[in-house]
Order: structure tokens, then C-alpha cells, then sequence
């Protein structure tokens, strides 16, 4: 339930998926990625966004670019086996 709850949060576009962007800017808007955080040299080798296509890559089951509620799902599924 909260997954749910978490994607649609997620899924400003509302058209059942996540994609970067949408990632990217949860991440920042839910204060997961904090730029002051970082160092000037670790926020040039990794953006939010390129944070966001990784995660995406790593879930994206079919290879659509996105994710959907299940693929969001089994990434926590996945995160938390190991």
C-alpha cells in the first residue's frame, strides 16, 4: 500500500508509470538528493538525474524506459533481498 501511495506521489504525469524526470524530481522534491550535501566533485560525476536513469535501468524489466507499479515494486522487493 504505501509503494502505491509512493508511486503515485511519484507519477506526476499520471499516466501509470515513472519515468527519470519524474524520478529525478521526486528525489529532490521528497529531499532524497540534497546538492548541499555533496561535494563539488560528486555532484559533477552524478546528477539527480543520471541517479534517477540508473535506478530506472536497474529496475525497467521490459526495457520501456519507465517503470511501472510492479517493476517499482519488485525494485524494493530486490533492494530489500539483499
Amino acid at each position: 500500500r504505501r509503494l502505491g501511495r509512493m508511486f503515485n506521489l511519484l507519477d506526476t504525469k499520471q499516466d501509470g508509470f515513472i519515468d527519470a524526470a519524474e524520478l529525478a524530481d521526486g528525489l529532490l522534491k521528497f529531499g532524497f538528493w540534497k546538492n548541499e550535501n555533496k561535494s563539488e566533485e560528486e555532484q559533477e560525476e552524478r546528477s539527480v538525474i543520471d541517479v534517477a536513469r540508473a535506478k530506472i535501468l536497474s529496475a525497467d524489466i521490459d526495457g520501456d524506459g519507465k517503470l511501472s507499479l510492479d517493476e517499482f515494486i519488485g525494485s524494493y522487493a530486490t533492494a530489500g533481498a539483499n
